[in-house]
């Protein structure tokens, strides 16, 4: 029986008791410490400065004209057209911000990105210190215990394979803000529990805060610092004044509930398919797609046990999973996974009389997964980058696992020296496949062979490279796969389209349709074929019904504007290409479409500046230089003519520059015998179509 004390008392972890005073932070050794992760971090992340955008990047950043020009009286239009501004106002401003510095240099970005990330690993380092010196850790762990403990946890964040997507992947930043401002609450409000004084708990409200205008996930904020406060504080101080501390917390979630309309309309709830879908939760959820909510919740007991097979062993990473949806409890795996967080749960609370840092991982990882891992259903039933605010809490687990196994830390160093190599290989390596969208697709494909939408992705990088007939497999197989697929049907005819076949094309733009009546692409396209046809009313019903259903489509207005000149109505064709500027002020063939309909009116001193405006935001953009070349021709002023040739040839159009120099040559030949001889080249009255009505690119 004694032995049995002896042995239970060692409670098999580094404990020293009594252990001396433990100090916040010795400055020297933290910010060498820190230093060296920060160098670690970079070099695992060096391979990820030139990643190109990928998938949501080019429609929220990229295709995101209300980021640009950003100013104080532009925010109102950044809210309407971002669908998530509410709830992820931060992250849309961080993408106005690159653009105002680097516009699509993706270098800002990524720069971006990684600082957040480095700030993240920070606030690990300081939350396991802080957490380690709570009245209820003290003494639990020796103080270079502590130091080891807090600088791998910090360390394991930084280099884990995991976090690639919240930091590689552009748009996730979405997902690092929630967790800066997140961990920062959650840090400051420790340091001020430890008695450092006010500013630090109008801090931590502050961060609070900052986290509900990065992601919903944020609103489980308050919870996090009730568990923490309740497993780390003595008992005496659960008092009503530290509950009352809570409040404010309490109050920014209802900041959360308030901006993504839940709070207004939580009780509406939508029939579908056996079981409830959460009407206003989630605005699309009556879409095809999306689960019920009881399939989802049966569905994320498998996905919360992937998550932990990721976490421990981060192997056959994927951007698109094909994740099997749950029928019902009983299915093997979905009954299985089941008992195994039923267990996880039991073993947080058999380890609160132990080692309450084993409880506090174990609470972590549920709450922090709660809003995206329960009966809220979100389209995408797994993705990784979901993984990165929990992974905060639980990456102390390795160095814990370690200690157990090798108390001295000479050996536990070395071993968790290993473990981070391991991770840091592996985060690099994975980052090489985000080095091109076609490797990432490629790689989506290899490991979600059964699944369309990767194929359809594939085909859409491979159509824009003029890959057309690798494409057209891509897109075929996507429809074999999926049937209900509107977006590869249109792609698909897309490629037909480019072909010539116009009437396969357009049999596969009406199927398109006739799965989505609201896809706004087909319609786009459609318009174009018409136009093509010279059926320019059926053209310009597609047109219209494309702006009806996407207004902010520069490019339907922009055809539109083109339909109209070919009819011969110049001055709403002018009227429209004014609204495809003000939709999109950043697009330059919007600027030469304009400058084309001036020209047919005979304005040509606005058409110059319209050209001149196209060139200078698109400086490789042929046409603007091509027609400021002609209007020059009709003004006699030959030299000026003969610059807009050089600058062709310059930009490696040497076609167009040829059409232009035979026009000058005409020019100069004809005025040797009529000085008037500017009507040698003066054009048909119909405007260059070249650049209106061109079917839009393959779509995702």
């Amino acid at each position: 029986m004694k032995q049995k004390k002896d042995t239970k008392a060692v409670n098999r972890t580094v404990k020293t008791l009594p252990a001396e005073p433990l100090s916040y932070f010795q400055f020297k050794r933290d910010a060498l410490t820190l230093g060296i992760i920060l160098l670690i971090g970079f070099l695992i992340y060096s391979n990820t400065w030139k990643v190109p955008f990928h998938l949501d990047d080019r429609k929220q950043i990229v295709y995101n004209w209300s980021i640009r020009n950003l100013s104080l009286q532009t925010l109102p239009d950044l809210y309407a057209t971002n669908p998530n501004m509410n709830t992820r106002f931060l992250p849309y401003l961080s993408f106005a911000a690159n653009w105002a510095l680097g516009g699509p240099d993706v270098t800002g970005y990524h720069a971006f990105n990684f600082g957040i990330h480095a700030f993240n690993t920070f606030w690990v380092y300081c939350l396991m210190f802080l957490i380690l010196m709570t009245p209820r850790m003290r003494g639990v762990y020796s103080p270079k215990a502590v130091y080891y403990l807090s600088s791998f946890s910090a360390l394991i964040f930084m280099a884990h394979p995991l976090q690639t997507q919240a930091v590689t992947y552009i748009v996730q930043r979405m997902a690092s803000m929630a967790a800066f401002f997140y961990l920062g609450a959650v840090v400051l409000y420790l340091k001020a529990r430890s008695g450092s004084g006010a500013l630090y708990y109008g801090g931590a409200i502050a961060m609070g805060v900052g986290a509900m205008f990065c992601k919903e996930n944020a609103i489980t904020l308050p919870l996090a610092i009730i568990m923490i406060d309740m497993l780390f504080s003595q008992p005496k101080d659960a008092k009503w004044k530290t509950r009352l501390q809570w409040a404010p917390f309490l109050a920014t979630a209802l900041i959360s509930l308030y901006l993504s309309g839940i709070l207004q309309k939580f009780f509406h709830f939508l029939p579908q398919g056996g079981g409830m879908v959460m009407k206003d939760v989630l605005p699309d959820s009556a879409k095809e797609g999306v689960l019920p909510c009881g399939k989802y919740f049966l569905t994320q007991l498998r996905v919360l046990c992937t998550y932990l097979r990721l976490f421990f062993f981060p192997v056959n990473q994927n951007l698109d999973y094909d994740y099997p949806v749950a029928g019902s409890l009983m299915e093997p795996p979905t009954f299985f996974c089941a008992l195994a967080l039923i267990g996880l749960m039991a073993v947080g609370v058999k380890f609160l009389k132990r080692n309450r840092l084993v409880s506090f991982v174990i609470g972590w990882f549920f709450l922090t997964l709660s809003v995206e891992s329960s009966v809220i259903p979100i389209h995408d039933v797994i993705f990784e980058h979901r993984m990165y605010l929990p992974l905060a809490g639980c990456a102390v687990i390795f160095p814990m696992v370690i200690l157990l196994m090798e108390k001295k830390l000479l050996y536990a160093t070395a071993a968790g020296a290993i473990l981070v190599s391991v991770f840091s290989v592996a985060t690099y390596t994975r980052n090489r496949v985000w080095g091109s969208e076609v490797s990432l697709w490629e790689d989506v494909v290899k490991k979600s062979p059964n699944k369309a939408r990767p194929y359809n992705n594939l085909g859409t990088l491979l159509l824009n490279e003029g890959n057309a007939g690798r494409a057209r497999k891509m897109f075929e197989k996507a429809t074999e796969l999926d049937p209900r697929f509107a977006a590869a049907f249109f792609n698909l005819g897309t490629v037909y389209d480019n072909s010539g076949d116009a009437d396969k094309a357009m049999a596969l733009y009406n199927k398109a349709l006739e799965i989505s009546p609201e896809f706004s692409a087909p319609y786009n396209a459609l318009g174009a074929l018409y136009g093509r046809k010279g059926d320019f009313e059926q053209a310009e019903k597609n047109f219209e019904k494309t702006i009806r259903l996407e207004p902010a489509n520069a490019l339907g207005y922009e055809n539109l504007g083109v339909n109209y000149v070919r009819k011969g109505s110049v001055d709403k064709a002018i009227a429209t290409f004014e609204k495809a500027i003000k939709v999109n002020p950043d697009h330059a063939q919007a600027y030469c479409l304009m400058g084309n309909a001036l020209l047919t009116r005979g304005d040509w001193e606005k058409a110059m500046g319209f050209y001149q405006k196209a060139s200078a935001l698109d400086p490789n953009y042929p046409e603007p230089v091509q027609m400021l070349g002609e209007v020059y021709l009709r003004k006699m002023e030959l030299e000026k003519a003969e610059g807009q040739v050089l600058k062709l040839r310059n930009m490696n159009a040497p076609k167009v520059a040829q059409t232009l120099e035979d026009l000058l040559v005409r020019v100069l030949n004809a005025s040797e015998k009529n000085p008037e001889a500017s009507t040698v080249v003066k054009r048909s009255e119909e405007v260059p179509q070249s650049g209106g009505a061109a079917i839009p690119k393959a779509g995702t």
